[in-house]
């Protein structure tokens, strides 16, 4: 399978995903619906596994790294969504694949069964895109790794991002279920976002609402 990854049609697939992120609340949604949108791509709304893939990119030799990324990509987000068996039907969803594509655009992938070799041959045709919040600490040894990925990011006002995020109630008690807020970790016996820096984590459980909001301690 290790062979798969260093053929040119799935490299070049890989080297021309787009990659969407932007500090939670600030607007990486709607960015990744327009791109949705666009003809031939295939898009996948913060897809968990390579959330937390990326979270462990200074952990893992970078040959692995890069074949488990590959492999998401071609498996996880571009098969299951030209096959019609990933796209997402349910209308209060965010990720309602009719937010973004006309019934005509998805129609053809339920016409038949698609063989891998099916889509595979024809991977040129398709670009990838997913989007993550909250993993610009990442991107600079992501880069370097793919450095023809395009990376499209949302800048918002941070007051702004503040008064959204605690709308949302992620942040509200050290027992709220905020898995919504992104990949977490156990720290303690208890469950932190992922991206906390290690010197914020051991405060993290007494710290006040705004404070655990990314936006206002820790550049995400």
């Amino acid at each position: 399978m290790l062979e798969l990854f260093t053929d040119q049609r799935v490299k070049s697939l890989v080297e021309r995903t787009i990659c969407l992120s932007g500090v939670a609340r600030s607007g990486t949604t709607i960015l990744g619906a327009l791109v949705q949108s666009l003809k031939n791509v295939e898009y996948k709304f913060e897809p968990p596994s390579v959330a937390y893939l990326f979270h462990l990119i200074d952990r893992i030799p970078e040959k692995e790294w890069k074949y488990l990324y590959s492999d998401y990509l071609l498996e996880d987000i571009l098969l299951p969504s030209l096959s019609g068996r990933g796209l997402n039907f349910n209308s209060n969803d965010w990720s309602y694949i009719f937010r973004s594509k006309g019934i005509n655009d998805i129609k053809s992938q339920f016409l038949r069964s698609l063989r891998f070799q099916d889509i595979f041959d024809s991977l040129s045709e398709y670009t990838v895109a997913f989007k993550i919040p909250n993993i610009s600490i990442r991107l600079r040894q992501f880069s370097s790794y793919f450095p023809s990925t395009r990376l499209l990011f949302t800048v918002r006002n941070p007051d702004a991002v503040l008064h959204s995020t605690m709308q949302r109630g992620w942040f509200r008690d050290r027992i709220s279920d905020f898995a919504t807020a992104g990949p977490l970790q156990c720290y303690h016996n208890a469950l932190i976002p992922v991206n906390t820096p290690p010197h914020v984590a051991e405060a993290w459980l007494d710290m006040s609402e705004e404070a655990r909001c990314p936006s206002s301690h820790w550049r995400c």
